[in-house]
């Protein structure tokens, strides 16, 4: 849960977002109590920080609104490089590597700098249309068979294709103002 993140947000996104996993239907289930070991049941209780909202930039200037909507998309998170803690490189943001391990093999996330080896080449309107062809519900990857060790992603495309055209160039804006990264990522490999 990147809630060090959504402190950062604006306190009405923050309430919205509260709003909704309010609203959504509750499941009765037995959540075993919380047991850590000294000393990390001290660390843990030092670690938190309390949040730091800020108000939501004007969507004209597309380059702030789009840190903001990157910010609150998380996507640094996921396009980032990690220690074996999981803690992100901050030196290396957004040039993508990340590792996941799954059954099928691993994926790496894709660099998303400006640099050629992430979106040097991409424009805003094939970034926008990355995005948007996840909202034909009939639209089906030509790589999404798993079982034979094809490419699959771990990118919730269909959520974030409902963000606004808007939202998505201001991501766009803000990524092509990061540290360009030459980081040429293998996004898969087989098992």
């Amino acid at each position: 849960m990147p809630y060090h993140y959504y402190g950062q947000l604006a306190e009405e996104d923050i309430y919205s977002i509260i709003a909704y996993v309010r609203s959504l239907p509750s499941l009765k289930t037995e959540v075993p109590a919380r047991e850590v070991d000294p000393p990390m049941n001290i660390i843990m209780r030092l670690i938190p920080h309390k949040g730091e909202p800020r108000p939501v930039p004007q969507p004209e200037d597309k380059v702030a609104y789009g840190e903001y909507m990157t910010l609150a998309s998380g996507c640094i998170e996921c396009h980032t490089p990690v220690n074996d803690k999981g803690q992100i490189f901050t030196d290396s943001a957004f040039c993508g590597g990340r590792v996941f391990d799954m059954p099928f093999g691993t994926l790496r996330t894709p660099n998303l700098t400006p640099h050629n080896t992430g979106l040097g080449m991409w424009n805003e309107d094939l970034f926008v249309s990355k995005f948007k062809q996840y909202q034909d519900s009939n639209y089906h990857s030509p790589t999404l068979d798993m079982m034979n060790g094809d490419f699959n992603t771990i990118m919730p495309w269909m959520m974030y294709s409902t963000m606004t055209d808007r939202d998505i160039k201001a991501i766009y804006a803000y990524l092509q103002t990061v540290k360009p990264i030459e980081h040429e990522v293998v996004k898969f490999t087989k098992r």
